[in-house]
C-alpha cells in the first residue's frame, strides 16, 4: 500500500471545474488573512440578526462583502 501523499501525486493535477470558480470563498480570494475570520464572515451572513448583536464592529463589512 502507498502513502496517502503517494496516491494523490499519481492523480496529478487538474483543471477545476466551473463551479469551483463560482463559490463564495473569500480566504482563497485574498480578502481575509485568516480561515476562521472567513468562517466568522460566513456565520454572520447566514445570521444576521447575531452578527448585528454580537459583531457589530464588522457586521457593514461582512454584508456588503461580495
Amino acid at each position: 500500500m502507498t502513502s496517502l501523499k503517494e496516491h494523490f501525486e499519481r492523480w496529478g493535477t487538474g483543471e477545476e471545474a466551473d463551479e469551483a470558480g463560482m463559490v463564495d470563498n473569500p480566504f482563497v480570494r485574498g480578502l481575509y488573512d485568516t480561515w476562521g475570520e472567513t468562517q466568522l464572515r460566513t456565520k454572520v451572513r447566514s445570521h444576521r440578526e447575531i452578527g448585528r448583536r454580537f459583531y457589530g464592529e464588522v457586521y457593514e463589512r461582512y454584508i456588503e462583502d461580495s
